[in-house]
């Protein structure tokens, strides 16, 4: 099966991408930037950098045809000290993507 993976440098990313490599699938893993781990691990995913809130990257992304797409990505401050940037880093850009792959599917 072919997996997309948001936020895959992180903890949970790198070993949920570890997990599908093993099982035989092909694995897609998007991130703001690799980390050491990531890279530490030599999982072999292909590995798309970009912004989660560029429309048009997610767009794209979503018309590949994935059979799976797990969602990782959160910023990391409070959302109560900064509940726009929540909506904007996090919420709108989530939407965003249900959007672009509903889309895909009609």
């Amino acid at each position: 099966m072919r997996c997309l993976i948001l936020g895959g440098t992180g903890f949970l990313g790198v070993n949920l991408t570890n997990l599908l490599i093993n099982l035989g699938n092909e694995v897609t893993v998007f991130s703001s930037g690799a980390n050491k781990d990531f890279l530490d691990y030599g999982l072999k995913a292909k590995f798309v950098c970009g912004d989660f809130k560029d429309r048009n990257l997610i767009d794209s992304l979503s018309r590949n045809g994935f059979d799976y797409i797990f969602h990782l990505i959160s910023t990391t401050k409070p959302s109560n000290l900064d509940p726009y940037s929540e909506f904007t880093d996090n919420v709108l850009p989530t939407i965003n993507l249900l959007e672009s792959v509903k889309n895909q599917v009609n």
